[in-house]
């Protein structure tokens, strides 16, 4: 039986934390070695699954003739855009608000849950390395500056590359949040997150409002800076690109925004109202320290990891009902033809070519709990 290619999920978060066109390669190997891992308590002889409980309804292997097969997540790109402002050097308990941040990044990225799922993460930040120095007084000020090239393009196995950019890197300058965001309204900056067909999220995380302005230009005129409706209309645009001035072609893959408030003293106008038009949350995320930030992206990632399997495999899709799923070796249950999950744990299709995990079943998947696709057999509820 041919088996799919696997399609991994990505996920494009764009961190604010202080200031400031190619095909995706196909990664299949973690995700395929994840789903076979799933397969053991279902092959088991005994009935007896990898949880340890036995189940009458787990075939074991001989029953009928079952087959392996690989569905792929929904795809969804993440873009990490930090905020590396001057505010950034304020202490929390003994260590600057950065490194509580790198901690938390740190963490997300060398999470086997999101790497098995196969999350494509990019990086960026604000402000660029450039905007130190008056180029006419050549005075060192607080820059305003995000000319710099976006620091890490979404794709396969990026997270190294951040985690190194990360360590390599300290606050300095003034925070042009308006500006770090409508960068990403220009298809030409960040390629592989502005072409990406698939769902797409920009999660800003920061601790301050805009310092700098529409056009970037000033850190002294608190009157130029931008205001939480300015902050409003850049981020619809990426959203749903009704401001004018969009390049961004939105119509079907739209940029989402999330907003995360990150230590003691935030803006909450300004980061509400980018989060109100971001389209994930209705408010920003409020988080103090490291370990209230790995907690906003476990929450980011309950949101955004898709519960809903695309599956190519002709063989499967044209006979429906001789598919079964398992989870650490246990069935997951049919849940039936009407195409809705209700209030059961278990699956449905929820279109002619991929399935939907409800409820209890989608957090386990959300977790990374081990998985087995299979096929031959009639679906059991």
């Amino acid at each position: 039986m041919k088996s799919i290619d696997i399609r991994s999920v990505s996920l494009w978060f764009v961190f604010v934390l202080g200031c400031s066109a190619s095909e995706f390669n196909t990664d299949t190997a973690n995700l395929a070695d994840w789903v076979d891992a799933g397969i053991s308590g279902a092959n088991d002889q005994t009935g007896t699954g990898s949880s340890g409980r036995t189940s009458a309804s787990v075939l074991p292997v001989g029953v009928c003739d079952e087959q392996n097969f690989y569905p792929s997540p929904k795809r969804v790109a993440v873009m990490l855009l930090q905020d590396l402002s001057l505010s950034m050097t304020v202490d929390l308990a003994g260590r600057s608000k950065w490194d509580h941040a790198k901690g938390a990044i740190n963490t997300l990225l060398s999470d086997p849950v999101y790497k098995n799922m196969g999350i494509r993460f990019g990086f960026d930040y604000f402000p660029d390395t450039s905007s130190k120095t008056n180029q006419t007084t050549k005075e060192r000020g607080l820059g305003c500056g995000v000319d710099d090239p976006v620091a890490v393009d979404a794709d396969v196995n990026t997270e190294s590359k951040i985690i190194d950019w990360i360590n390599r890197h300290e606050p300095d300058g003034a925070t042009p949040l308006y500006c770090a965001i409508n960068k990403f309204n220009d298809p030409t900056y960040a390629p592989l997150f502005a072409k990406a067909q698939m769902e797409k999220y920009l999660v800003i995380i920061s601790d301050g409002a805009d310092a700098c302005g529409i056009g970037g230009l000033s850190a002294n005129n608190p009157q130029q800076f931008a205001k939480p409706a300015d902050l409003e209309g850049v981020t619809r645009k990426l959203v749903a690109a009704t401001e004018s001035g969009s390049t961004l072609d939105v119509k079907q893959w739209p940029i989402r925004v999330i907003a995360i408030g990150f230590g003691n003293s935030v803006a909450p106008s300004e980061l509400n109202a980018i989060a109100k038009a971001g389209g994930v949350f209705d408010t920003y995320i409020d988080a103090k320290n490291s370990e209230e930030l790995q907690q906003a992206f476990k929450k980011i990632g309950n949101a955004v990891v898709s519960c809903t399997w695309e599956v190519e495999e002709p063989g499967v899709t044209a006979d429906r009902h001789k598919v079964n799923f398992y989870l650490n070796g246990q069935l997951v249950p049919y849940l039936g033809d009407g195409n809705s999950c209700g209030t059961a744990s278990g699956w449905v299709w929820s279109n002619s070519d991929s399935v939907e995990f409800c409820n209890e079943a989608c957090v386990q998947i959300r977790k990374g709990t081990q998985f087995a696709a299979r096929f031959g057999c009639p679906s059991l509820r």
